[in-house]
């Protein structure tokens, strides 16, 4: 360690250099460095210290690399560099902190280190990180090594030129239209020399040294500034080939020179001489006097080229008549100029070139391959069909840009043999053109599988490359042909006047709108000045302007007068802008002219009619303020009325934006500007302000740009839309929410359930649908009155807007249906949970002012994507789910299955069907027999209806009456069913001594007034049956909610001798009255209560429904009976009939006769 190490030891052996007093000076001193590689830094040599510390001073950003790694010191300035990756990058590699920016210096430092160079680059562009945001700012930065160091070590500094890279961009930007439109033409220009494949250059003087060489020219000559370097000094080899002589001979004569192979050495960058060849031409350039004093240069490296001619020279005469060929082919390449005369000529000449036994041009489509012209028996099959380029060699080759060489089509996978198989084609070889992007291939065929010969291919690929230059440069020229006609359009149609000035003031260039303003031909203003046509008193001012723009470059408008001919003054505003060559010398102005000549007749029609319109407006029913410097310069008495003011002039001098409600003074201050902006007026737009006592107001706002003593104002018109918009939020809620809950309608929830499907297919995730009916609501309304009823829905729909969050939508779509609308669901069984809280929720007991209710809720689940993909889909599955939640007991939540749709298909389908089973003769009356349990004497049978489908067999009653009834077709069906019972009643009574009664089931749905079709009394008198032959059977439902047409039918059925008996009875809400007002004659027993008669409360619950009726004079019929047992308990209790699988179930007609023939039925055992 030195001496001065030492010193700057402390006494706890810690550092106390660097001593500048600096953040970054600590920061080093705190760093442990060993992990660097850079040892302690106590042990840092002198002339590292010292490198340091003017690290340390420098006033720009700048980081010192060392060691092996290039490890990061750097001072105060630099950590703006850095940014976030402060103070971590302290220490560390270059590579591990900034990988992008070491991916770009990594040569540099290679270059420093290893030859000592320094390098600088000036507006380097960066991307900064601070803050956890990007940004770009521009550096310039010099790269240099430190000598007599320990380690390796790089000082880089980092001067920001950010603001000025960023003033440059903006002056570029001023540059005027005809001066972009003139360096977009040059830019084309230069790009279409700069990217040509060919060698460009350009020759001046009568050394011949370069002025301009492309891209292809420097690579050629091994250097990247060759401008002022004689070429003959830059292509030594060329020199001693004559070309002086050429050149001289050129410049002398003004020929051109077309054509000549001049061989040349040239160095590569690995430093290894390389020997060429290019086919070179020279074409004169004449100056505006004639002379010639420049030569345009362009050529080829044909260097594989005349390789493969001299080694051809051994070979048989065949080769060398190929290369004529070749040389022919491409001469009339290079002279065609279209690209179908370059295909055309391409695939006449390759054939005979290779000796192919086929060729096929094949051109790019897009992601197929078209072969549009073949020149081989192949033609018929192939020439004009396309093919996917992943399954032809030709996209191969052309897609890989690469020549695919194919020996045998039998043993390479890259052709499909499908394709070949059946053709001669059994070798190939597909060379795709030469062009800047894939455009299309030249394919070559054989008849045979054979390897071709390196000549054949060489010559197709020099075809192909031939051509591709060819077809790119015929491109290149015309995008720029069709660029200058373009800008020539521009300039002669544009709606502005349009004229270009040289220095002197001579006028260059003219469009007819400017020879419209100043009322003179072209002809007549390229042979005058500017100030020839400029007003005598604009002249001066006009001049000095066009001077100022071409000493400054700074564009400006000038507004001036013109006199035309014969003597009208026309006002105009020209802008002027400096126009420049590619050198940046000025040469003359572009002005861009507008004829203001309307505009100003009509601001001063427009300051004659202010009066007249002051008079105007204070008549005006609406509102109307007029604004100029940000406030109210004018105000009506409607204004001031709308706004609540005392009088107009209480508004005068305030910002009309002061009135506007917040929510919209951004908008309108936008607006206003844009109005200005544009002179346009703004569209009629709805919005609210604040009156002077700040209650808000609705109005109907429009506003146009005026002109107020000369100033430019807004005029902005206002009505009162108050009451309006009230009376439209009424409507809208109307039509969209429930007035009983305030929840969202049908209509709603489908327009809401539509966007949240929409969102969720957007944003991919869940969406979940609830549909929830209130179990037993219906009884709760019957029992204690709708307006209880009312209060039980509102009070449901709380709770339900309880169990959701604020985001979902509870809805009512009426009655006592409800829906939940869950959005953004993470996880599916998030609908599970609120399910769940709903059952929950209205299974609690609903206290509805001195009445007490109890309700519970069936719910359906369905998920959107899961279970459907649209919200019809949804609605329908969500209902269903919701119906096998009924089913399967109620007060539960179901999610909907796949198996609830296909029974909801084939639901429909037989409803579908169903319409055709009467007519099919499908359907079957089934009777099962009604004994008296006194005797087993079979007294009487209930018809109950089958379905002999065809497909499915015998269905169920309870599948397809519940679809008869929706569809409409019950009453059609009952009436069959009843004229068919009526029928066999009829016969049967004359078999038995004692009489016979048929009980006929009749829903609800059938006491339905009906016109058009004969009620079952007629029935039986046109089918002359006595009315005691037929019982009708009813719910107890019907006499709960029976109208007057249903008392009046029963009491029908009375008349005529029909008796009615109550089925299902104990299970609903009837009262004894209805069964003595309605002349009931039998009750039967439901089932359930037989099925348990075992059990002593069920036996009490039959024995008093016995007793009640024997008591009101009604006769009592058991349902079910299915063991001896429950017989004997039901005869012991005094039931009259009884009827059940004991005695027989139900049997077809043919049956049910063959049981009459027995006195007594026969009690078979269970």
């Amino acid at each position: 360690m030195s001496a001065q190490g030492r010193r700057d030891m402390g006494d706890n052996g810690q550092s106390d250099w660097p001593r500048a007093e600096c953040t970054m000076a600590a920061l080093i001193r705190q760093h442990d460095w060993t992990k660097a590689g850079l040892g302690r830094i106590g042990t840092w040599s002198e002339a590292m210290r010292a490198a340091v510390d003017i690290l340390l001073e420098l006033p720009v950003p700048a980081v010192l690399l060392c060691g092996r790694d290039l490890v990061q010191i750097y001072n105060d300035p630099y950590r703006r560099v850095l940014g976030n990756r402060h103070p971590a990058a302290l220490g560390q590699p270059t590579r591990d902190c900034w990988p992008e920016v070491w991916d770009f210096n990594r040569p540099l430092y290679e270059a420093v280190l290893g030859e000592g160079k320094s390098f600088s680059f000036s507006d380097k562009a960066l991307t900064l990180e601070r803050d956890g945001a990007s940004e770009e700012a521009f550096f310039t930065l010099t790269y240099s090594a430190v000598p007599n160091l320990e380690c390796n070590a790089i000082l880089v500094t980092a001067e920001e030129t950010t603001e000025r890279v960023r003033t440059r961009e903006l002056q570029k930007e001023r540059d005027g239209l005809i001066s972009q439109l003139s360096q977009h033409r040059l830019g084309l220009l230069e790009e279409v020399f700069e990217l040509a494949p060919s060698f460009l250059h350009i020759l001046q003087g009568n050394n011949f040294t370069i002025e301009f060489a492309n891209e292809a020219f420097r690579r050629l000559a091994g250097c990247d500034d060759l401008q002022g370097m004689p070429v003959l000094d830059v292509l030594p080899g060329m020199a001693a080939s004559g070309l002086g002589e050429i050149l001289r001979a050129v410049l002398d004569s003004g020929e051109p020179y077309v054509g000549g192979e001049f061989p040349i050495t040239v160095k590569t960058s690995a430093g290894e001489t390389q020997h060429l060849y290019i086919d070179i031409c020279y074409h004169p350039l004449f100056e505006q006097d004639g002379s010639c004093a420049r030569i345009l240069g362009h050529g080829f490296d044909v260097t594989e080229q005349v390789q493969k001619r001299q080694a051809s020279q051994t070979m048989q005469s065949t080769s060398s008549h190929r290369f004529r060929l070749l040389a022919q082919a491409l001469a009339r390449v290079t002279a065609a100029s279209h690209q179908s005369e370059i295909m055309e000529v391409v695939r006449s000449s390759a054939r005979e070139l290779t000796g192919a036994d086929g060729i096929s041009l094949v051109l790019k489509d897009g992601d197929q391959c078209h072969y549009v012209s073949e020149d081989s028996p192949l033609g018929p099959l192939w020439q004009g069909r396309r093919f996917p380029s992943i399954s032809c060699i030709s996209g191969w080759s052309i897609s890989r840009r690469e020549t695919a060489i194919v020996e045998s089509v039998f043993d390479d996978p890259r052709v499909p043999l499908e394709l070949y198989k059946p053709t001669f084609v059994r070798s190939i070889v597909m060379v795709p053109l030469d062009t800047h992007e894939p455009t299309g291939a030249i394919g070559a065929y054989w008849s045979e599988p054979r390897c071709p010969e390196p000549e054949q291919v060489a010559l197709l690929e020099a075809l192909a490359q031939a051509a591709g230059n060819a077809l790119d440069q015929r491109a290149t020229e015309q995008r720029l042909r069709q660029s200058e006609a373009r800008m020539d359009a521009l300039f002669a149609r544009a709606p502005v006047g349009l004229s270009e000035i040289s220095l002197a003031g001579e006028v260059l260039r003219v469009n007819d709108e400017l020879c419209r303003i100043v009322g003179r031909s072209p002809e007549v203003m390229r042979t005058v000045g500017i100030p020839d046509v400029t007003h005598p008193d604009d002249v001066a001012h006009s001049l000095e302007t066009f001077g100022n723009v071409l000493a400054s470059g700074n564009a400006t408008s000038i507004d001036k007068r013109y006199v035309r001919p014969n003597g009208e003054v026309i006002w105009s505003r020209s802008s002027l802008t400096r126009l420049e060559d590619a050198g940046g010398e000025a040469y003359g102005v572009l002005a861009v002219t507008v004829d203001l000549s309307e505009r100003v007749a009509a601001e001063e029609a427009l300051r004659a009619s202010e009066g007249r319109y002051r008079a105007l407006a204070d008549l005006s029913p609406d509102g109307i303020l007029v604004q100029a410097d940000d406030a109210i310069q004018y105000a009506n008495a409607a204004a001031a009325r709308i706004m609540g003011a005392r009088s107009a002039e209480d508004l005068i001098g305030v910002a009309a934006l002061q009135f506007v409600d917040d929510r919209y003074r951004e908008l309108v201050q936008l607006r206003i500007g844009r109005l200005l902006e544009s002179d346009k007026p703004a569209p009629l737009l709805e919005e609210r302000w604040r009156r002077v006592d700040g209650k808000p107001v609705d109005l109907e706002v429009s506003a146009a740009p005026v002109v107020l003593e000369g100033k430019k104002a807004v005029q902005i018109l206002i009505r009162d839309i108050t009451e309006r918009k009230q009376a439209e939020k009424r409507v809208w809620e109307h039509a969209n929410f429930c007035p009983l809950t305030r929840l969202p309608n049908r209509r709603l929830f489908r327009d809401r359930l539509g966007q949240e499907v929409k969102k969720a297919y957007r944003g991919r995730y869940q969406l979940g649908l609830l549909f929830i009916d209130l179990d037993g609501f219906k009884q709760v309304n019957d029992r204690l009155g709708h307006d209880v009823g009312d209060q039980l829905l509102q009070e449901a729909a709380r709770r339900l807007e309880q169990c959701v969050r604020h985001s979902d939508t509870v809805a009512r779509l009426g009655g006592d249906e409800f829906t939940v609308i869950l959005g953004e669901l993470e996880d599916a069984s998030v609908a599970e949970k609120v399910a769940q809280k709903i059952v929950t929720a209205l299974s609690q007991t609903f206290y509805l002012g001195k009445e007490a209710a109890h309700v519970t809720g069936s719910v359906g689940i369905t998920v959107f994507p899961d279970d459907a993909s649209t919200s019809q889909e949804l609605i329908r599955k969500a209902d269903q789910a919701m119906y096998a939640a009924k089913q399967a007991g109620k007060n539960q939540f179901s999610y909907f299955t796949h198996e609830m749709d296909e029974k909801a298909h084939l639901r429909l389908r037989l409803a579908a069907e169903l319409r055709d089973a009467l007519q099919e003769n499908q359907l079957e009356v089934y009777y099962q027999p009604i004994v008296c349990l006194r005797d087993c004497g079979i007294r009487k049978a209930e018809a109950l209806l089958r379905w002999n489908h065809p497909i499915f067999g015998l269905v169920e009653p309870s599948q397809f009456i519940p679809l008869a009834e929706e569809s409409g077709l019950i009453s059609e069906i009952g009436d069959w069913v009843f004229t068919e019972a009526a029928t066999c009643a009829k016969r049967w009574e004359g078999l038995l001594a004692s009489g016979f009664q048929i009980s006929v089931n009749k829903s609800p749905l059938q006491f339905r007034p009906r016109t058009s079709q004969q009620e079952w009394p007629g029935f039986l008198k046109d089918l002359d049956v006595p009315g005691h032959c037929i019982s009708v059977e009813i719910t107890e439902g019907v006499l709960l909610h029976a109208s007057h047409s249903v008392a009046d039918r029963l009491l029908e059925y009375r008349d005529a001798g029909i008796q009615v008996a109550i089925d299902d009875f104990g299970t609903g809400y009837s009262s004894m009255a209805y069964l003595k007002k309605f002349h009931i004659d039998y009750l039967k027993i439901d089932r359930s209560f037989v099925s348990d008669i075992t059990d002593a409360s069920a036996r009490t619950i039959a024995e008093t429904i016995i007793i009640m009726a024997h008591k009101l004079g009604l006769k009592v019929i058991a349902e079910g009976i299915e063991t001896r047992e429950q017989m004997d308990i039901l005869a012991s209790a005094g039931c009259d009939y009884g009827q059940g699988y004991l005695f027989s179930p139900a049997v077809p007609e043919h049956e049910f006769e063959q049981l009459l023939a027995y006195p007594r039925l026969p009690r078979t055992s269970n």
